[in-house]
C-alpha cells in the first residue's frame, strides 16, 4: 500500500515545473536546526523496530545463523527505501499555501489521511485501510515476539516457570502470550503518544546495551565461533552508542510530557531491576544448583546380573565351547546365552 501512495506521488511530484522548491528553494526547511532532526529520529527510531522481532523467532527458523542476519538486512533496507520514497511524496506532491512540511506538521498523525485524496484517488480510504492492516499484522508480530521472549527467560530463569510451558495441542507458549497481552493492555492506560515516547528512550537503551555488549564479547571472548561478521569492530557499535545517546538526549529534553515520560521509562527499569534481584537472580542460583546435583550427585552401585556369551562359528565346537561356559556360569552363579 505505502509503495503505491509512494509511486503516485513521485510521478505527481515530477509533473511540477518547480518540483525541487519543496525540497531546496525554502530558507526555513530546518526551523528547529540539525536538533529537530535528531529529535524527529527519536520519535520515528520504533518505526525500524521490527527487525528485533526476526530476531527473537531465532528458536523457529530455519538454519538461522544464515537466516536471521540475512533478514533483519533485508527488512531493514526495504524499510528505509520506503520510508524515504513516501517522504519525497508526500513533501514534494501536495500543493498548499504553506510550506509543505509545516502543513504535514501541523496535521501530526493525520497528515496521510488528510492529503492523501490529493495524490490519488480513494487515497485516504486505501491509507486508512492499509493502516488497518498493518496495524493488526504489527500486534500480531508483537505478540508473539514479545511471548517468546517472555518464554526463553522463563525457562532460564529469569520470570517464572510457569511462562515456559507449552500447550500440548497447540505447542504454543500459552501462559507466555497471556502474559504479553496483559503487558499490551496495561500500556492503554497511558495516553498514546506518551507510550511511543517512552518505547523509543526503551528501545534506545536496549540498543546501547546490545552495542555494549558486542564490544565487550569481542575482547572477553574471542574464542567463540561467530555465525556473521560485524564490520569495522570496534568503531561501528561504539559510532552507534554515540549516535543513539545524542538520539536520546534530544528526545528526552525536546518532547511533552518529559517528566511523565521519563517517570515511565524509570519505573520500569526499577521495576526490572527489582524483579530481577528479588527473584530471577536466587533463582537461576537455585537452578544452577539443582542441575548440579542431577548431573554429578553419587548413588551406591547397583549390582547387576552378569551374563555369559558363547560366540560360536565351528559348529563341531558348539558342545564343548557350552560345557566350558556352564561350568564357569555355576561357579560364579552367573547366567548362560548364546
Amino acid at each position: 500500500m505505502l509503495v503505491v501512495f509512494a509511486a503516485f506521488g513521485i510521478y505527481k511530484t515530477f509533473l511540477k515545473p518547480d518540483w525541487s522548491a519543496a525540497f531546496l528553494n525554502d530558507p526555513s526547511f530546518l526551523p528547529n536546526g540539525f536538533g529537530g532532526i535528531l529529535v524527529a529520529m527519536g520519535l520515528t527510531f520504533i518505526a525500524f523496530e521490527g527487525y528485533e522481532i526476526i530476531v527473537q523467532s531465532g528458536e523457529e527458523v530455519k538454519n538461522p545463523e544464515k537466516n536471521i542476519p540475512r533478514a533483519v538486512l533485508v527488512s531493514l533496507w526495504v524499510a528505509v527505501i520506503i520510508y524515504i520514497m513516501v517522504a519525497f511524496a508526500l513533501i514534494g506532491a501536495i500543493q498548499v499555501g504553506v510550506p509543505s512540511w509545516m502543513y504535514l506538521g501541523e496535521l501530526a498523525e493525520f497528515s496521510m489521511i488528510r492529503v492523501a485524496d490529493q495524490i490519488m484517488a480513494f487515497g485516504s480510504v486505501l491509507i486508512i485501510a492499509g493502516g488497518l492492516v498493518s496495524t493488526i499484522s504489527a500486534m500480531n508480530a508483537t505478540v508473539y515476539s514479545s511471548s517468546r521472549v517472555a518464554f526463553a527467560l522463563g525457562r532460564m530463569g529469569y520470570l517464572p516457570e510457569a511462562l515456559s510451558r507449552i500447550n500440548e495441542k497447540r505447542r504454543t507458549p500459552h501462559y507466555a502470550i497471556l502474559f504479553s497481552y496483559f503487558i499490551i493492555v496495561s500500556m492503554t492506560l497511558a495516553p498514546i503518544e506518551t507510550v511511543a515516547s517512552a518505547a523509543d528512550i526503551m528501545f534506545l537503551i536496549l540498543f546501547i546495551l546490545v552495542n555494549s555488549v558486542l564490544i565487550i564479547l569481542r575482547f572477553r571472548r574471542p574464542d567463540l565461533k561467530r555465525a556473521f561478521k560485524m564490520p569495522f569492530a570496534p568503531y561501528l557499535p561504539i559510532f552507534a552508542i554515540i549516535v543513539q545517546l545524542v538520539i536520546g538526549y534530544y528526545l528526552v529534553t525536546e518532547i511533552e510530557h518529559t517528566t511523565f515520560v521519563a517517570g515511565i521509562t524509570i519505573f520500569w527499569v526499577l521495576a526490572g531491576s527489582f524483579f530481577y534481584f528479588s527473584y530471577s537472580e536466587k533463582e537461576i542460583k537455585r537452578r544452577s544448583k539443582y542441575l548440579i546435583k542431577k548431573l554429578y550427585e553419587e548413588k551406591p552401585f547397583a549390582e547387576e546380573e552378569y551374563k555369559i556369551l558363547v560366540p560360536i562359528k565351528n559348529i563341531a565346537n558348539a558342545g564343548n565351547l557350552a560345557d566350558l561356559a556352564n561350568m564357569i556360569a555355576k561357579e560364579k552363579k552367573l547366567t548362560l546365552s548364546s
